[in-house]
């Protein structure tokens, strides 16, 4: 497992103060509940560090991962469905 620590989780435009993955994974997939959305329509949400950089992400299944998928660095670091 990676260690990092995020400071705000961003859901399309909209930031939100970070807890944990499990939290972060709860609000993306509240959102996408929400407003009925499939995986082409859902806004990216990306964890992001005191200085706005993003150091990972949550996929639409809810899984949150450290790194960078495009770069292949990726790390689950919190699975929903464990």
């Amino acid at each position: 497992m990676t260690t990092f620590t995020p400071a705000k989780v961003r859901i399309g435009r909209r930031k939100f103060p970070f807890t944990t993955a499990e939290a972060a994974s709860a609000a993306y997939r509240a959102i996408i509940d929400e407003q009925d959305l499939g995986a082409s329509q859902s806004p990216n949400c990306d964890l992001l560090d005191g200085q706005g950089s993003r150091i990972g992400y949550v996929s639409y299944n809810g899984k949150v991962w450290s790194g960078d998928w495009a770069a292949e660095t990726a790390v689950c670091i919190f699975n929903p469905y464990a």
